[in-house]
């Protein structure tokens, strides 16, 4: 971290040299020449916008300690606000949104699920860390190991509940690699399959047994009134 802030310091004193180089040259070859002015007023504004991009690039290094993209650099420049850098906030913000999307291509249990996960990562940072939140550039394939280490034996939970959470964990970090916030989801080193589901059909004899029962019909009365229960 410090050899890249030592880098981009350095680039600011290269900047400032090349401009004054450059500009005593012009000036002393071009006198006479009706485009000087406007070639040092183009130069003046390419070295103006460089030092823009840089001090950018350095401001979110120092601020947000996380992979830098093109869109990132862009959207500082442009003033649009910064992305979420912290697990739990970006998951929040996704389940905010998908809140305001039920009816349309949601439903209420898909929103209810994602809460579910969101509160078992929650109730995982505290367990192992004592955190509230942790920044997404930290999330390893260490941090998932021990996420799937504490779903299986602390909360007991079986493959296709640890599958489920482990599903809506990667789609957070996919949000964050998209972002710009980290520069690869650490799932790409992690597997872990989906028990197969063991549906248990009735058998041919079972079957007869139930088609071949008396039903016996009772009747009950209270308060005026005739009930039969099946």
């Amino acid at each position: 971290m410090i050899h890249t802030v030592f880098n981009q310091l350095l680039k600011y004193y290269l900047i400032a040299f090349l401009e004054t180089k450059v500009s005593v040259f012009l000036r002393e070859k071009n006198k006479k020449s009706k485009n000087c002015v406007f070639k040092f007023f183009i130069l003046r504004i390419a070295v103006f916008y460089f030092v823009q991009i840089t001090r950018t690039v350095l401001i979110l290094q120092l601020k947000t300690k996380s992979y830098i993209t093109a869109e990132s650099v862009k959207n500082r420049l442009d003033g649009i606000g910064e992305k979420e850098t912290r697990l739990l906030k970006l998951f929040k913000e996704h389940n905010e949104e998908l809140y305001q999307r039920i009816g349309t291509d949601t439903t209420v249990a898909t929103y209810n699920v994602y809460l579910f996960a969101y509160d078992c990562l929650s109730d995982f940072l505290k367990y192992k860390y004592d955190i509230e939140d942790i920044a997404i550039n930290r999330v390893t394939l260490s941090f998932i190991k021990d996420y799937d280490f504490y779903l299986r034996n602390v909360r007991k939970m079986k493959d296709n509940s640890i599958y489920m959470l482990m599903t809506r964990l990667k789609k957070m970090l996919n949000r964050a690699a998209k972002q710009g916030t980290i520069k690869k989801n650490p799932f790409s080193e992690y597997s872990h399959g989906k028990s197969e589901m063991v549906c248990r059909y009735l058998q041919p004899d079972e079957l007869e047994r139930i088609m071949q029962a008396q039903i016996i019909v009772a009747d009950f009365h209270f308060a005026g009134f005739q009930t039969q229960i099946l």
